[in-house]
């Protein structure tokens, strides 16, 4: 069970591995109806990624950068997103890359001892297993990681927004807060998050989601969701 965020759509991972989604479908982001067996979701600007059981990729939405050309990818464990980007990790450790690469996020392939990503749109930052964060293009966002970015176990970003949830469920944010999106200080038992350009949403321990910042298309509209 999880949750992803876009542009201006949102898309939920059941516990039966199909998924829902809502809002903007412009360039068929939201059209994942006939998903199955996918284990891990992932949206970001106007495209949607899903990882399969099996260690393969599918994608939906717009790929003007390439950014949904993951059709040859296998053996995959996660996935993540950027607004023209879509970056795996493999079960050996590797990372894959496709897409824009703005501010030479390509670099992340060589990377390693990495748990996870969150991918901006001129940046990128990835997990290590102490919990701290290393990033290629944040500074150019304005997101400094001081002392309450540590101990994080889960990260997203879209645009110029990063949100990251903290192993005590706490939640943290930097960057663009023009609609409210970094708005997170008061959220609790947060297991996982998902930024967009212009809102944020989290899943709690409870399986209800919560939503901050612009809701023009309904895309915080999420009040009644229950995963699980």
């Amino acid at each position: 069970v999880s949750i992803a965020v876009g542009t201006s759509h949102s898309v939920g991972l059941r516990s039966d591995k199909t998924v829902i989604a809502t809002g903007d479908n412009l360039y068929g982001q939201c059209n994942v109806s006939s998903w199955r067996e996918i284990v891990s979701i992932s949206a970001s600007g106007y495209h949607t990624v899903g990882l399969r059981a099996d260690g393969r990729v599918v994608a939906v939405g717009n790929n003007n950068s390439g950014q949904c050309n993951v059709s040859k990818w296998d053996r995959v464990i996660a996935i993540y997103t950027g607004a023209h980007q879509t970056v795996g990790i493999r079960a050996d450790g590797s990372i894959l890359f496709t897409g824009n690469d703005r501010s030479n996020m390509s670099e992340i392939t060589s990377w390693t001892g990495i748990t996870s990503f969150a991918v901006g749109k001129t940046h990128i930052a990835g997990i290590s297993t102490d919990g701290l964060i290393r990033s290629i293009g944040c500074d150019k966002v304005g997101i400094q990681f001081d002392s309450n970015w540590t101990n994080i176990s889960s990260i997203s970003s879209e645009a110029d927004t990063i949100v990251a949830v903290k192993r005590d469920g706490s939640v943290v944010a930097g960057g663009n807060n023009y609609h409210g999106q970094c708005d997170v200080n008061s959220w609790r038992d947060i297991i996982a998050v998902s930024a967009g350009v212009q809102h944020t949403i989290g899943l709690r321990a409870d399986g209800s989601v919560v939503a901050t910042g612009w809701n023009e298309n309904d895309q915080c509209s999420v009040s009644d969701w229950k995963l699980f």
